[in-house]
């Protein structure tokens, strides 16, 4: 698993459903407000996630 997490990138990803809904369907955003709130959050993870992903390496 972790060699195709290292290959791939966020174009690799078609779909992707949280909760049994989809939040990306065909490479794009449904049923999310893209507004400044959510795009604040996630600027505010990203350092995180990176950190964490880095360790998996």
């Amino acid at each position: 698993m972790e060699s195709i997490v290292s290959l791939l990138n966020g174009h690799s990803v078609n779909d992707v459903i949280v909760g049994g809904r989809f939040v990306v369907r065909d490479g794009g955003l449904v049923s999310i407000d893209e507004g400044g709130e959510l795009i604040e959050k996630l600027y505010d993870v990203i350092p995180e996630i990176h950190g964490k992903l880095s360790n998996m390496v």
